[in-house]
């Protein structure tokens, strides 16, 4: 599933067909906010402010939820926040550089990344296009200054397959209409930060045992071959299947780890969550780590469909993955899953301490 390269931002007045954008942050420090005019032609995207981020492109009523915009052949303007914390201006002309530059032999420096006075303040420049982790851009763009608590930042990204690109001369014009506004509004990314958290709840509950993990701190990059079934299940964290229903593995978090000093509670466990009358049993049959977590392998008695179950700690509690090859298993269901297991990563994370500091998504 191919991620999106930028995460998107709030606020912004449009006024008649073709006229400019004057942006206007969310963000109020001291009774004050920035604002930036966009260039001509540009419209927000339907649907696209998200998480304190905003996007426009050259059309009119484009909806990301229902167009692709990796394939309408449009550069993708942007304006975004970045949590300033211990960050500076440098630190990220320092990131792009090892980060991006470094890394992407095929880049072709448009404007090297560095920081300059722009009408009194200073602003964060780079400008670059060619193969980025195996896409070829005509354009990346970025562009930012410091107001309040945060960067605000405005980036431009045009594939290969666009067919306008924006001239970086004009992108960086941009950056220069910056001005500080009085408003008494209150600070909007405060509440952007509450609609982050709502924005990903989901069915998957672990209703039956105390976590502190949740389903985002479990979900594997798993690709085209698996995917996740349309309803939840409160009972469980997460659930994978494999090729259009041909198999799934189901996980749950059992709790603190210290509640499963034998094989007989982990048992009780999944006979609890799988809602069985009879009971189940289950032995040891490998130990295995990838670069991220060990793992314990268990064939299983009287558990229907589901053959075995590996177990892993994250964060101090057992976290079990279910396997269940369905009543007509196939044949490379079992090795997938093995590779599905070894490719996992699976590190806690503290969502609520993440979306304070959230800045793109991954």
């Amino acid at each position: 599933m191919k991620q999106t390269l930028i995460t998107l931002l709030a606020t912004l007045f449009v006024s008649q067909c073709f006229a400019q954008i004057a942006y206007e942050s969310p963000h109020v420090k001291g009774g004050k906010t920035v604002k930036f005019i966009l260039p001509k032609g540009y419209f927000e995207v339907i649907h696209g402010t998200y998480a304190g981020s905003s996007l426009y492109v050259q059309r009119e009523n484009v909806d990301i939820e229902v167009d692709n915009l990796d394939e309408m052949g449009l550069g993708i303007l942007s304006v975004m926040h970045v949590e300033v914390e211990d960050q500076t201006l440098a630190s990220l002309v320092s990131s792009i550089k090892t980060e991006m530059i470094a890394e992407n032999d095929n880049l072709v420096i448009i404007d090297e990344p560095k920081v300059s006075k722009v009408n009194g303040r200073d602003c964060f420049y780079a400008a670059m296009k060619g193969d980025v982790d195996g896409e070829m851009m005509n354009a990346l763009y970025f562009q930012g200054i410091e107001f309040g608590d945060y960067f605000v930042m405005i980036s431009y990204f045009a594939y290969d397959r666009t067919t306008t690109v924006m001239p970086y001369v004009d992108f960086k014009k941009i950056i220069a209409t910056w001005s500080e506004e009085a408003t008494e509004r209150e600070d909007g990314m405060i509440e952007e930060e509450y609609d982050f958290e709502e924005e990903y709840e989901t069915g998957y509950l672990n209703d039956f045992f105390e976590t502190g993990i949740t389903y985002y701190d479990i979900l594997p990059d798993y690709g085209e071959l698996w995917d996740e079934p349309m309803e939840d299940n409160s009972h469980l964290l997460a659930q994978f299947v494999y090729k259009n229903d041909n198999g799934s593995v189901k996980t749950f978090s059992g709790g603190s780890a210290s509640n499963y000093p034998t094989n007989s509670e982990m048992a009780k466990a999944i006979q609890k969550v799988l809602e069985l009358n009879a009971g189940i049993s289950l032995k040891l049959d490998t130990e295995f780590a990838n670069e991220d977590h060990s793992f314990k392998l268990y064939s299983i008695t009287g558990g229907g469909t589901i053959t075995s179950v590996y177990t892993t700690e994250v964060n101090g509690e057992l976290v079990f993955f279910m396997v269940d090859g369905g009543s007509t298993p196939i044949t490379d269901f079992k090795p997938a899953v093995r590779d599905f297991m070894l490719t996992m990563w699976i590190d806690f994370v503290d969502w609520e301490e993440e979306a304070e500091e959230y800045i793109d998504e991954e």
